[in-house]
């Protein structure tokens, strides 16, 4: 299926991904894609930062859901205060 991502400058496109995809794995798919480094990457969804060993399905991902990328250590508020 295909999962849409949005960053944090506005930024969009989409990834191809199974429901049995991890986070982990998404975040290689954007990396060898869109070259943001997988090791400093959180992705998104519905506020929640998702963890690397959890798949597609058990996050709740659907066909028409998004996920929020963004590069780099960021704390979650400053995230917050960013987006907001």
């Amino acid at each position: 299926m295909k999962v849409a991502v949005k960053t944090l400058t506005g930024g969009k496109f989409e990834i191809e991904a199974e429901l049995s995809t991890t986070i982990a794995e998404c975040k290689k798919i954007v990396e060898a894609d869109k070259g943001f480094p997988a090791a400093g990457m959180k992705l998104i969804c519905d506020g929640k930062v998702l963890k690397d060993d959890v798949t597609l399905e058990a996050a709740g991902i659907k066909p028409g859901s998004f996920l929020v990328c963004f590069e780099g250590f960021f704390s979650y508020d400053r995230l917050i205060k960013r987006i907001v």
